[in-house]
């Protein structure tokens, strides 16, 4: 029976981590994160825990049968070892990856195969503006459909340059550095469906296109500073700060496209 119980609050405790990765992700509030974290698994435990312990308990000895009490509340306290274990795991790994920084790629390696991934991209021309966005053909392994002002447009991933949240506003700014403020009412609409090896998500604000990459610095307590532009007709560079619990997933995920081959 304690193998029945270990199995359902392993596989409670992953359904609340995976619920509160795409809610309240560890490297958006690291503090925030574990307290909810803590808070859900152990309520998730305790509600799974007794509703399975009352199953069983009808299923072996009836509705007339005395509920054993100092029984349910020791094997309560069982279980709730148990998703604490299982949560400090959790936990160590995230810190565990924070603390892998050192072992990390470099800034200087990581620029180098920037600037080898944007010859690459400008001779597939990943930034080609010969048409119209609203004028390509809708692909729907290479777009999106965006709604803007009540009109639906098709706007293909490599047209996209990165991008951004402010005041309640979701805007796309394009690789030919125009603007798009769309009807999406906040990333969790829309963003499953950005390709993961082209888009990342730097922090809350900013979701860029590895195209729109075209610098990574060191900042201070193992934070990074990317350079984001739209083009190379762009004048503006935005600055994005990505956060330490955040930046050894990002160089991951940069060095895994970088040996790609060009999209």
């Amino acid at each position: 029976m304690l193998a029945l119980f270990t199995w359902v609050i392993w596989e409670v405790n992953l359904i609340t981590y995976r619920f509160l990765d795409k809610t309240n992700a560890f490297f958006e509030n690291p503090g925030k994160r574990i307290l909810m974290q803590i808070l859900y698994c152990t309520i998730a435990t305790w509600l799974s825990y007794t509703l399975l312990y009352f199953i069983i308990f009808l299923i072996r000895g009836g509705i007339h049968a005395v509920f054993p009490v100092t029984n349910f509340l020791l094997f309560l306290g069982v279980a709730t070892t148990i998703a604490w274990l299982i949560n400090s795991l959790y936990i160590i790994q995230y810190l565990r990856a924070s603390l892998a920084y050192k072992e990390a790629i470099s800034t200087e390696e990581l620029n180098k195969r920037l600037a080898a991934l944007q010859q690459g991209q400008e001779q597939a021309s990943l930034l080609s503006t010969q048409q119209p966005v609203e004028q390509q053909a809708s692909v729907p392994s290479t777009s999106l459909l965006i709604s803007s002002a009540n009109t639906v447009f098709t706007v293909p991933f490599n047209r996209m340059a990165y991008w951004y949240s402010a005041e309640g506003l979701v805007v796309l700014v394009l690789a030919d550095g125009k603007k798009m403020t769309t009807d999406f009412p906040s990333y969790a609409s829309f963003i499953s469906q950005l390709p993961d090896h082209l888009f990342f998500r730097l922090n809350r604000q900013f979701v860029a296109h590895i195209s729109s990459i075209t610098a990574v610095k060191d900042d201070n307590n193992r934070k990074l500073i990317v350079e984001l532009k739209a083009g190379p007709q762009a004048t503006r560079t935005e600055s994005v700060v990505v956060s330490r619990y955040r930046s050894q997933e990002f160089k991951t995920w940069f060095v895994a496209k970088a040996d790609r081959e060009p999209d």
